[in-house]
């Protein structure tokens, strides 16, 4: 449970070093990914590319120039939280929109979501035990 009140590190966290002697030889090694895991993914818009999962679009490393308005498709104006802005610029927006990889959710009024596609994220989860190739 992350402690809200810890001094410097909250309890939960644990910190891995990674090196290696030649980083151009070095690759991690891949956990299976497991059926619960592909059981996140769904495909509501029956999109032709199959089942995906939808992830915020803003990011806490603010930009002004990502900083703006969205209309989604039934008109209402959507704004970054307070603090962040959006993770692309209007016309990377503009380019997924027309690549159908923002769901607006299945009224197209909620605020935007990125589409991750099942067939394009790894075919394992990181893994940094065992790394001795």
């Amino acid at each position: 449970m992350r402690e809200n009140d810890a001094k410097w590190f909250s309890d939960n966290h644990d910190h891995i070093i990674v090196f290696a002697k030649t980083k151009e030889i070095w690759s991690p090694n891949l956990l299976p990914r497991t059926p619960k895991m592909d059981e996140r993914y769904k495909n509501p818009d029956d999109d032709p590319r199959g089942p995906w999962r939808s992830g915020g679009l803003d990011v806490k490393t603010y930009s002004a120039e990502y900083d703006y308005t969205i209309r989604t498709p039934l008109g209402k104006k959507v704004v970054p939280p307070k603090g962040t802005c959006w993770r692309v610029s209007k016309e990377g927006f503009q380019e997924l929109i027309k690549d159908n990889r923002i769901w607006f959710g299945e009224k197209g009024d909620n605020v935007p979501r990125i589409k991750r596609f099942l067939s394009e994220v790894k075919a394992g989860v990181d893994t940094y035990l065992n790394l001795v190739p």
